[in-house]
């Protein structure tokens, strides 16, 4: 299996399985009945892009560790209060909040804020990471400074807030 979405853009949602046929039919005709098929232009571009594969990866690693940089910088200066285990792969940290603090709520507080996260349990198919924050870090370094800027803004409404009342949790 391979995907373009992490080798080469996020956005670029063009993957492969490959195995003997009677294991790749049944899944071909799945997804044929699931999504009536990928966008054309999105299988064009990843017709092109497939031979020079091996040569893209490496600097869209360097490029990936170095927003993984930029990104942990920024949180551990302005929300010291954050912790997170470094990613094993992917573009995104995933973020337990501190204890009370639900992922749903803050994302609501957040997005009036102007930063849009996606809690934790929207993404775990258990539903679990009720706690979590999914905070992608493959953002150009002036976009990740304004994203946590505004995630700030919003953990300090929520910690201002937090001394009248607890936390509530909008789901």
């Amino acid at each position: 299996m391979g995907s373009l979405t992490k080798a080469v853009w996020g956005g670029l949602r063009i993957g492969w399985i490959r195995g003997p046929r009677e294991a790749v039919e049944p899944l071909a005709r799945l997804k044929a009945l699931e999504d009536l098929g990928s966008p054309p232009l999105d299988q064009a571009l990843a017709a092109r892009l497939l031979p020079g594969l091996a040569t893209l990866a490496p600097d869209r690693e360097r490029l990936r560790r170095e927003r993984l940089a930029t990104m942990t910088r920024l949180l551990d200066e302005h929300l010291p209060d954050w912790r997170w285990q470094p990613p094993q792969g992917g573009s995104a940290l995933w973020i337990p909040l501190p204890p009370g603090t639900g992922a749903h709520g803050y994302a609501q507080l957040a997005l009036r804020h102007g930063a849009e996260v996606i809690p934790g349990n929207t993404m775990d198919t258990t539903g679990a990471h009720d706690d979590f924050l999914r905070l992608p870090f493959s953002f150009a370094p002036d976009t990740a400074r304004e994203l946590v800027t505004r995630l700030t803004a919003a953990w300090t409404a929520l910690s201002r807030d937090a001394s009248l009342a607890p936390p509530i949790e909008i789901r």
